[in-house]
């Protein structure tokens, strides 16, 4: 009888044993490296201890500083601090409001 009570129990959630996420890589961090190519949306990709972040603002070619925002098991999204080594593909966004309203993402390029 102990084992059709058992069936019968909810069962209780399963703990998630997550990958340890270096301090280097959490949220609010700020790292440093080398933008190799963008994806679909724009953003820089930037490897970092084997896993992919998504850089906002950042250019191929750009070395910057990330401030990382959120974290996933293999990728990290990030927004460009501090750009230490400029491409020359960037240029000066003509739109006074670009990086504020968001209607206007690609006039650094």
């Amino acid at each position: 009888m102990e084992k059709s009570a058992k069936r019968n129990e909810p069962k209780k959630p399963e703990k998630r044993v997550e990958a340890a996420v270096s301090a280097e890589l959490a949220p609010g961090a700020v790292i440093a490296g080398d933008i190799e190519t963008l994806d679909f949306f724009g953003q820089g990709i930037l490897h970092w201890q084997g896993r992919c972040v998504f850089v906002e603002n950042a250019l191929p070619g750009e070395t910057v500083e990330v401030r990382i925002g959120k974290v996933k098991k293999n990728f990290a999204f990030g927004n460009a601090e501090h750009i230490l080594n400029s491409s020359p593909q960037r240029l000066e966004p003509p739109c006074p409001y670009y990086g504020r309203c968001g209607g206007c993402q690609f006039q650094h390029v």
